[in-house]
């Protein structure tokens, strides 16, 4: 028993992360033309190979440490764009995972024991149609279901 809609929100997960890396990169003030990257808040003025990047968020400026005065209007709508869709496939990600958790939930009739262990999401307890006891592991990123 395997999840298809868990499936494809984390495809789309994977996808909409990638956009927005692609994004951080392409508007990253160590990619423009000039040798030096002026900070118009405080106005300080530093060489180009010394802004440091931090993978998919804003690189700060060094002096006055704001996160968006090194980008342009139009950069920042779009990385704030883009890291909107992100959280909200998140968001999707995480509801498809605690319905499918709660269907598994329904099965029971008594519930012994929970444990989540990073990757993997396990349920022991007693069956509702027979009363045996059965285990439940659900695999977090990909939402397959095994009965033991």
């Amino acid at each position: 028993m395997e999840s298809q809609k868990l499936k494809e929100l984390q495809n789309q997960r994977a996808k909409a992360l990638e956009k927005l890396k692609k994004a951080c990169r392409e508007c990253s003030p160590k990619r423009r033309k000039s040798e030096f990257v002026t900070c118009p808040k405080c106005g300080s003025r530093y060489p180009r190979k010394y802004i440091r990047e931090f993978g998919c968020t804003f690189s700060p400026c060094r002096v006055c440490e704001d996160r968006r005065s090194l980008y342009s209007a139009t950069s920042i709508k779009r990385i704030e764009n883009l890291e909107a869709q992100f959280d909200n496939i998140e968001a999707l990600v995480n509801d498809e995972r605690e319905r499918l958790i709660a269907q598994i939930r329904g099965k029971f009739n008594e519930i012994y024991d929970e444990f989540y262990n990073g990757d993997t999401y396990e349920i022991y307890g007693a069956s509702a149609k027979s009363g045996d006891a059965i285990h439940y592991t659900i695999m977090i990123d990909t939402g397959a279901v095994y009965k033991k």
